[in-house]
């Protein structure tokens, strides 16, 4: 708007270029946005990490509830080793344990079990040296970071893998 020939705030571009260097107006502004940016990128890294370690705490959890509902099923009621044979509700009880957890993703890789120190099924290469029958679950996931890759949780891996061995017998 011009009053009297003159526009509001030409007083302030007077100075020309060096003048508009030593404006400060808005500068808190800028360096709290730029300060926002630093802190940022940290924040959604311990967000990610903190996912990332939950996640890892249910896989290991569904890996045992799998296991508890096995020895529910056939581990006192089937005295004859092995169970995976021998107990006909055994991959049920199996899987029934699995999908009691939160997770909707994670899969059994595998079971093994060992009747004193032998290994009867499964990949397992070691098994307890005490003498029982002990079986194995072992549940992964497939993490999937919730800021991309920007996270550093992409150096962990994404797949999250978690054994259990369970006395049954």
């Amino acid at each position: 708007m011009m009053r009297g020939g003159k526009i509001r705030g030409a007083a302030r571009w007077r100075g020309g270029l060096v003048g508009s260097f030593r404006d400060a107006s808005g500068a808190a502004a800028m360096e709290f946005a730029i300060w926002l940016l630093v802190l940022a990128y940290p924040l959604l890294n311990v967000v990610d990490i903190g996912l990332y370690v939950y996640k890892s705490m249910q896989v290991s959890n569904a890996a045992q509830m799998a296991l508890q509902s096995i020895f529910q099923s056939c581990g006192q009621v089937v005295a004859a080793p092995p169970l995976k044979t021998n107990c006909s509700t055994f991959s049920t009880a199996e899987t029934n344990g699995l999908n009691t957890t939160s997770l909707t993703a994670e899969t059994i890789t595998d079971t093994s079990e060992c009747v004193s120190g032998i290994v009867k099924s499964g990949t397992q290469t070691a098994c307890p040296s005490t003498a029982g029958d002990y079986v194995s679950v072992t549940v992964s996931y497939t993490f999937t970071p919730a800021f991309g890759l920007a996270s550093i949780t992409n150096i962990l891996g994404n797949t999250i893998v978690r054994t259990h061995w369970m006395r049954m017998v």
